[in-house]
């Protein structure tokens, strides 16, 4: 005669299954404390679970270096020598240069505000608004003289150009101590205080040289 069935093994089943999540939380807590170790060594590693994961500020060169000098050329964004800061998300940048012939004298100063999207270690993806102002003076001939600034006619002109679209910037990978980063950007722009209507394009090299 077969003894009758009990629930010994269903028990059994259900302490080994006590055990294992016993010993995956103590793994887990273990991980967590290990890793605050090291991001208390380190100041920059954050864990979640069993991954760690590095902060963005101690790996990625455009949160490490605030701080970029270069130079710019865009149509709605200004042309020169260009200054550019991020806070966060959140960059400006300014953009200007003198520039002078014998048929026209004229300035440019560019200002434009960036919202980076996505980062990485050697890219970002961005949002970009431009605003530039140009001041020229060109000078005219008579008959009689050349072009000079003393003899002849000059016309004086002053607009603001807007752009706003989207851009990229590639830079030397983490590893290097001062990354220097190309930024491509286009969009929609409006140009002579608003007078025509056109693509935009700039383009800018930045040398990152200060650490926050």
């Amino acid at each position: 005669m077969k003894a009758p069935k009990t629930n010994c093994q269903g028990i059994v089943v259900l302490q080994k299954a006590c055990i294992h999540c016993i010993l995956g939380i103590c793994i887990f807590v273990s991980s967590i404390h290990e890793c605050s170790a090291v991001n208390a060594f380190y100041k920059s590693p954050k864990c979640i679970g069993f991954q760690n994961e590095m902060d963005p500020d101690s790996v990625i060169p455009s949160s490490r270096f605030r701080h970029e000098l270069g130079l710019s050329l865009g149509t709605t964004s200004g042309y020169g020598l260009g200054y550019r800061l991020w806070s966060g998300r959140i960059g400006g940048q300014i953009v200007g240069a003198p520039f002078k012939n014998t048929v026209i004298s004229a300035y440019n100063v560019g200002m434009t505000f960036l919202y980076y999207l996505v980062r990485t270690n050697i890219f970002q993806f961005l949002l970009y608004q431009s605003n530039q102002y140009i001041s020229s003076n060109e000078y005219f001939s008579n008959n009689l003289y050349p072009v000079s600034r003393y003899y002849g006619s000059s016309f004086r002109n002053r607009y603001w150009s807007h752009g706003i679209g989207m851009g990229f910037e590639i830079y030397r990978p983490v590893e290097k101590a001062n990354p220097l980063g190309i930024t491509f950007m286009t969009g929609l722009g409006s140009y002579r205080d608003f007078t025509a209507a056109n693509l935009t394009a700039e383009i800018s090299v930045m040398y990152k040289f200060s650490h926050r």
